[in-house]
């Protein structure tokens, strides 16, 4: 079976995932294999998690404003944002509830729009019309992925699949100096998917 969800540029032509019906255990596997070829495709191992020394050096050149400050500017950069997210998420007390009234307010625009724009205004309001940034979709991802190692969400975990299929989609097109984010991204997410088939099978 094919993972159908990447086979197109979901950029352009984005998938809208109404009506998908669960096909089963080989359907699971289309889905692993997706996520560990286009992960091994760039020389990283599947097994490699990514820890808290290795994704701290992906936002070491965070901006110090407090997260409230910046989401209050006229107009703010989507990856400052996500990076300083990050950041808080894998410090020892994040601060969960605003970092989960942040992510939940770009799910929003990516589940109706389907897409993340690199700048905002207070209310989340687009400030500019580009949407093709792989850092965004990069970053979004795996702070989706952080918040769900410290709870777990399955909303969160339900738009982190989405935004990495798009991701996967579009593999071929990844600067290089995006790819590291990139595959972090599908590597937490991984690591979430294995860790609940392991739960589930608990549970049999």
């Amino acid at each position: 079976m094919e993972y159908e969800y990447t086979l197109e540029n979901r950029l352009k032509k984005p998938h809208s995932y109404m009506y998908s019906k669960y096909r089963g255990i080989s359907f699971l596997d289309a889905y692993e294999k997706n996520r560990i070829d286009n992960i091994t495709k760039f020389g990283y191992d599947t097994s490699l998690k990514p820890n808290k020394n290795l994704l701290s050096k992906l936002v070491d050149d965070i901006n110090q404003l407090k997260l409230e400050d910046i989401i209050t500017n006229e107009s703010f950069k989507t990856t400052e944002v996500l990076r300083l997210v990050i950041f808080q998420l894998i410090s020892e007390n994040p601060p969960l509830s605003l970092c989960y009234q942040i992510l939940s307010n770009w799910i929003k625009k990516f589940e109706v729009f389907k897409k993340v724009y690199t700048e905002y205004g207070p209310n989340f309001r687009k400030t500019s019309n580009d949407f093709t940034s792989i850092e965004v979709y990069s970053l979004l991802s795996l702070a989706l992925g952080c918040y769900q190692l410290k709870k777990s969400n399955l909303k969160f975990l339900n738009a982190q699949l989405k935004i990495n299929d798009l991701l996967c989609s579009i593999a071929d097109e990844f600067p290089q100096e995006h790819i590291k984010s990139a595959v972090y991204a599908m590597l937490v997410e991984l690591d979430i998917f294995r860790s609940l088939q392991i739960k589930n099978i608990g549970h049999e």
